[in-house]
C-alpha cells in the first residue's frame, strides 16, 4: 500500500516519508530506550539513597 504524502511531489513526498519516519523512530527511541539505558547505567537512585542514608546514621 503506497501512502501518498503533500499530493506526490517528487521533491515534498521523499521529504514527508524521511521526517514522518525520522519521527516515529526517534519517538520509539526517547520513550524506550533512553530510560533502559539511563536505569542501567546509573542504577536505581532510591537504592542509592538507602545505602547512603544507612552509611550516615552509623
Amino acid at each position: 500500500m503506497r501512502i501518498i504524502l503533500l499530493g506526490g511531489s517528487s521533491l515534498w513526498m521523499p521529504m514527508a516519508a524521511v521526517i514522518f519516519w525520522g519521527t516515529i523512530i526517534t519517538m520509539f527511541f526517547i520513550l524506550t530506550v533512553m530510560p533502559v539505558a539511563y536505569w542501567r547505567f546509573m542504577g536505581d537512585p532510591a537504592k542509592k539513597l538507602t545505602k547512603e542514608v544507612r552509611m550516615m546514621s552509623r
